[in-house]
């Protein structure tokens, strides 16, 4: 999850504690980013089971293909994300093939 500084963090990281196994947490790259590290605080308010802050979305996504096993992976937040998750779970998918 990576996110805009005028979003409700709480509010979206209060939802997927509910649902996630594990929450990557990255630094969005551009000047409105929500820190990660703030976005860690918020999960301890709410005991998320467990939550890592990432140095960047190319190594939250790496891990979070290399956690899910068989299951699910959701990639969440602001759309300044995207583009680069979109490139991480590429270059991870065919670097396993």
């Amino acid at each position: 999850i990576g996110m805009s500084s005028d979003k409700d963090a709480a509010a979206c990281l209060s939802i997927a504690a509910r649902f996630c196994r594990h929450i990557f947490l990255v630094d969005a790259r551009h000047s409105r980013a929500f820190p990660a590290e703030e976005m860690a605080h918020i999960c301890d308010r709410f005991q998320c089971r467990e939550y890592s802050v990432k140095k960047s979305i190319e190594f939250a996504v790496q891990d979070a293909l290399e956690c899910a096993e068989e299951t699910l992976t959701v990639i969440c937040g602001s759309f300044y994300i995207m583009a680069e998750a979109k490139k991480a779970v590429a270059a991870s998918l065919y670097s396993t093939c």
